[in-house]
């Protein structure tokens, strides 16, 4: 009977263990999932930022508002693609295919010249 204690005893901690470690998992992907958010909103909130400042600094120059909302624009994109957009240019760079090896030939004289 003392054994059969035993082993349920020892059980119960590993599944504690266990269930321990399952939280400690889901908090980091909560914690990664906030931290993607913030990153998130902060880049929304730098890119109006952006685009108010150059409106104040270029005294209201339409041309000069539209190149900074595109500008904006295409950060904000970035913020929210850098998965996909890192995998894109992976996938499509020269340094991604195999590396090939040349062999020199065997030496012809006995000196290894």
């Amino acid at each position: 009977m003392s054994a059969i204690v035993t082993l349920a005893s020892e059980v119960s901690v590993s599944a504690a263990s266990v269930h321990a470690a399952e939280g400690l998992i889901d908090w980091g992907i909560e914690l990664n999932s906030s931290a993607l958010n913030l990153i998130r909103l902060l880049a929304i909130t730098l890119g109006i930022l952006f685009v108010v400042i150059r409106a104040v600094a270029t005294r209201g120059a339409m041309s000069q508002i539209i190149v900074a909302g595109i500008a904006a624009a295409i950060f904000i994109w970035i913020a929210f693609n850098v998965t996909e957009l890192r995998d894109a240019v992976g996938n499509d760079l020269p340094g991604a295919s195999a590396v090939v090896s040349t062999a020199r030939p065997a030496p012809v004289g006995g000196f290894g010249i």
